[in-house]
């Protein structure tokens, strides 16, 4: 998701519905927006919180499937999902 579409002016569900980082969880899409299209360095800052919450959840979960041996079957089911987010 690109958090600086015009389309998220005025959305003010989290950047991650599911996410439970602390900018998901205390700032809308709509005022990330704002902070990032006015220059203000806490919008990158929020975003930044966001894409490491991201990738540490992401790690953890590959790490447990390659102790667990199901690495191709959580990469089966996490792709399509990734491909989602992307998009």
């Amino acid at each position: 998701m690109i958090v600086k579409a015009a389309r998220y002016k005025e959305d003010f569900r989290p950047i991650d519905e599911e996410c439970s980082c602390y900018t998901c969880t205390h700032f809308s899409r709509a005022y990330v927006r704002h902070l990032i299209t006015m220059n203000e360095i806490l919008g990158m800052r929020l975003a930044t919180i966001h894409s490491l919450h991201f990738y540490q959840e992401l790690m953890a979960m590959a790490r447990a499937a390659i102790f667990e041996d199901r690495y191709a079957d959580f990469l089966d089911e996490m792709l399509p999902v990734l491909d989602r987010i992307v998009e």
